[in-house]
C-alpha cells in the first residue's frame, strides 16, 4: 500500500518565467494520497518488469520514482507570437529561468531528467495544466517524454479525467522543425459528473517502458515496448479511497490512541526565532499563509461534496 499522506505537506512552486508569474501550491490529504497511490501502481509494474532478462528488466531496474524534485530551466531563446504565426517577430534570449516541483516523476539513473511527470489538481484551470506541460517538454528539450495531468473536480462537480502531453517535432513551411508540445490524452474522464465510474473498462493511463527515459538512453526502441497500464476503474478506486481518508482525518474518525491519564505534554525548549532577513522571505511567508487558509477553505468545500449523499 502507499506511505499514508499527512495532512500537512510540503508546499510546491512553479515560476512561469515568460509571464514572470509565480505559483504556490499547497497539496492536500486527498490529493497526497491519489498521487501516492497512482506512484505505487507504477513502481509496482515497474518492478514485475524488472524480475525478467534481458535489455528491459535491466532498464526497469534502473528507474525509480524521484519524489517531487525541483526542475529547473533555462528560458532559453523562445520564439515570439508574430513568428510562431507567420510574422515577422525576433527571436528573444533571456538569462531567466523555469522553475517547476511536480507532484511526482520517474526518472532513469544515468538521466539528466525525468521521464515522466505527474500533475494532479482538483480545481487547476486547464490552461495553467497546458503551461506546465509546456514548460516541462520545452525546457527539458524533450528529453521527459510524458506528462501526465489528472484532474479531479468537486464543487459543482465529481468529475475525474485524464490528460498526456507528450514532445513532437512540427516541420514549418521553411523547413525548419519546431518542437512542441501535443497533448495526446484530452481530458478523458475516469468518473463523471455524478461521481460515477467511466462506462469504458479499456480506458485508463497508458505509457511504455520507453516513456520513463530520455531516447538518448534507448537505443533498441523494439525491446522496450512493454505496457505499464492503470484502469479506469483503478484510478476510480484510488480517488475513492483517497477522499475517504481525507474525510476521516478531517472529521477526526481515524483510529489512534490517546493521551495517558494525567500525563502532560512537555515540549522541548525552543530558542529565539531567527529574524527574516529579507522582504523576500517575509512575503514569502506571507503568501503561505493566504494560501494555507485557502486552501483549508477549497478542502471543507472538497470533504463537504465528496460526502455521500445518504449519509
Amino acid at each position: 500500500m502507499p506511505a499514508l499522506a499527512n495532512q500537512s505537506v510540503t508546499n510546491r512552486y512553479d515560476y512561469f518565467s515568460r509571464s514572470e508569474r509565480f505559483v504556490l501550491r499547497m497539496p492536500t490529504t486527498t490529493h497526497e494520497f491519489f498521487c501516492s497511490s497512482v506512484v505505487f501502481e507504477i513502481q509496482r509494474q515497474l518492478g514485475i518488469i524488472a524480475t525478467g532478462t534481458g535489455e528491459a528488466a535491466e532498464f526497469a531496474k534502473n528507474v525509480s520514482h524521484q519524489g517531487s524534485p525541483r526542475l529547473q530551466f533555462p528560458a532559453d531563446e523562445v520564439r515570439d507570437e508574430g513568428e510562431a504565426s507567420g510574422g515577422d517577430g525576433e527571436e528573444t534570449a533571456s538569462s531567466k529561468y523555469d522553475a517547476h516541483e511536480p507532484d511526482a516523476a520517474f526518472s532513469h539513473l544515468d538521466a539528466q531528467w525525468p521521464g515522466i511527470v505527474i500533475e494532479v489538481s482538483f480545481s487547476q484551470k486547464e490552461k495553467e495544466l497546458k503551461d506546465l506541460a509546456e514548460d516541462y517538454i520545452l525546457g527539458s528539450d524533450g528529453n521527459i517524454r510524458v506528462v501526465i495531468g489528472l484532474n479531479i473536480e468537486y464543487k459543482q462537480s465529481k468529475k475525474a479525467t485524464i490528460s498526456v502531453w507528450r514532445p513532437q517535432y512540427v516541420e514549418q513551411r521553411d523547413g525548419r522543425e519546431d518542437l512542441v508540445s501535443l497533448q495526446t490524452v484530452v481530458d478523458q474522464e475516469f468518473r463523471d459528473d455524478l461521481g460515477t465510474l467511466a462506462t469504458d473498462p479499456a480506458t485508463g493511463l497508458e505509457l511504455q517502458l520507453k516513456d520513463f527515459a530520455s531516447e538518448a538512453l534507448i537505443e533498441n526502441p523494439d525491446t522496450m515496448n512493454h505496457c505499464v497500464f492503470i484502469s479506469s476503474s483503478t484510478l476510480y478506486d484510488f480517488v475513492t479511497r483517497a477522499e475517504a481518508k481525507a474525510k476521516l482525518v478531517k472529521e477526526r474518525k481515524g483510529k489512534m490512541m490517546q493521551l495517558k491519564p494525567g500525563a502532560r505534554k512537555r515540549p522541548r525548549q525552543k530558542t529565539p526565532p531567527e529574524e527574516l532577513k529579507s522582504d523576500d522571505k517575509r512575503r514569502l511567508l506571507e503568501e503561505e499563509e493566504r494560501v494555507a487558509k485557502r486552501m483549508t477553505r477549497q478542502d471543507e468545500d472538497y470533504i463537504e461534496s465528496s460526502s455521500p449523499a445518504d449519509e
